[in-house]
């Protein structure tokens, strides 16, 4: 499991601090001038080399989807993860409450990889594998990337649901 998240400061700041945008990229813009880098209705946070934004509070950097998830909500997610339903690269604001598990369940193939869980192996034949709470499912050996794409997903669905 991932490190514990901080808790968010109350909604109460948030809400002063911040409001709800869905032409930012962070989700959120600021409500007031904060500093002369922090301007009123500009982009609230920065890009960090992960692709995610943060927003500083008091000195203390939170992720932004984690603000903006519970300005949407009233809530703060507490240990639970914020999961980007579309990845976070396409819509700020489509976020839920997810486990560690199912938040990974929607990463993206691996750096240099075309198709996640399936791989061409030296008998020419294409191998899906898909994993679950550190459980490798071997799903076989298939003639076309089709078919191990298609067999991967399908059991994706079944393995994770809406977060597949």
């Amino acid at each position: 499991m991932g490190k514990p998240s901080r808790p968010l400061p109350p909604l109460e700041l948030l809400k002063d601090r911040f409001y709800i945008s869905e032409d930012s990229p962070s989700g959120l813009r600021n409500k007031q001038m904060l500093s002369s880098r922090a301007l009123k209705d500009a982009v609230a946070g920065c890009k960090a080399h992960t692709g995610y934004y943060y927003v500083g509070i008091n000195s203390v950097l939170y992720l932004a989807h984690r603000v903006a998830y519970a300005l949407l909500t009233g809530e703060d997610p507490g240990e639970m993860e914020v999961d980007h339903e579309k990845g976070k690269d396409v819509d700020a604001l489509k976020l839920r409450k997810a486990t560690s598990g199912q938040n990974n369940c929607s990463v993206r193939p691996r750096k240099g990889k075309k198709y996640k869980g399936v791989t061409l192996k030296p008998n020419g034949r294409w191998r899906a594998v898909i994993t679950k709470d550190k459980q490798d499912y071997h799903l076989g050996y298939f003639a076309t990337l089709k078919e191990a794409c298609d067999a991967y997903d399908r059991k994706a669905l079944e393995l994770h649901g809406e977060f597949a």
